[in-house]
Parts: structure tokens; C-alpha cells; sequence
């Protein structure tokens, strides 16, 4: 089942109070019977989860993240960039070692994504001679 849309988890708040389900005892089968006639079908338990939603906080919107840190300072994004910038063939093991960085190395690599860094393989091959063609 996809996510409801703000404005669908806000109707639902308000089918709730304008049909006064405060003292029903089946609330949310009666609220979610009421959002079927407005064309939001839903679970009972994503109902629930809703109105709790909105009894605790007043939102409905997607709560925040419990830890807004980023995994790498600014500080150390820029020395990864400039380390970069002098030696092009490093890769996040040695990058790791060398700026001792405390997160893995594919984290490493998706930061370095987001710099603008890419990966260019180079493409060698043999020189033929005349000689050598046949």
C-alpha cells in the first residue's frame, strides 16, 4: 500500500472531529468506513497510527530524524576534497587510512559521489605495428 499523501492524512483528522468519534467506542472502523466514502482507502492499523500521530504531536507530518548528524564534519569533507583534488588515484581504503575517518569506505565513496568525484577507468590497449598486424 502506498503512503497517504498530507493532505489525505489531514482529512482523515478532520473526518474524525467533524463527525465527533471522540466517545464511539469502534472509532477507527467507523473513521475508516468515513474515509472509504471519501476515496481513501487505508488499513485500520495506518488509521490508528495516524490519530496517535496527531493526539501526541498535533501533525501529521512524517516525524523527524532522532539524529540529524551527519556522519562526516565539514571540516573533514573539505580535507577529503582537497586530498582528492592532489592525488586522483586514491581510493576510500587509503583515504580512510590517510584522513582517519571514522566511517566506512562505501560511505566514503557516496561522499565523494556528491563532490562531483567520478571513477574513470582508462582504456589501454596494445599499439599494432604493420609488422604485427597479421
Amino acid at each position: 500500500m502506498s503512503r497517504l499523501s498530507i493532505d489525505k492524512r489531514m482529512r482523515i483528522v478532520s473526518l474524525y472531529y467533524q463527525h465527533d468519534l471522540k466517545m464511539i467506542k469502534n472509532r477507527f472502523t467507523v473513521l475508516q468506513e468515513l474515509a472509504r466514502e471519501q476515496y481513501i482507502s487505508t488499513s485500520l492499523n495506518t488509521i490508528r497510527k495516524i490519530m496517535n500521530k496527531w493526539f501526541t504531536c498535533r501533525s501529521v507530518c512524517n516525524y523527524p530524524k532522532a539524529n540529524g548528524s551527519t556522519k562526516i564534519s565539514e571540516y573533514d569533507l573539505n580535507r577529503l576534497n582537497r586530498t582528492v583534488y592532489r592525488d586522483r588515484s586514491l581510493i576510500s581504503k587509503k583515504l580512510k587510512n590517510l584522513l582517519n575517518l571514522e566511517m566506512s569506505e562505501r560511505t566514503i565513496r557516496r561522499y565523494l559521489n556528491a563532490l562531483g568525484w567520478k571513477k574513470v577507468r582508462a582504456k589501454y590497449c596494445q599499439i599494432v605495428t604493420l609488422k604485427n598486424h597479421r
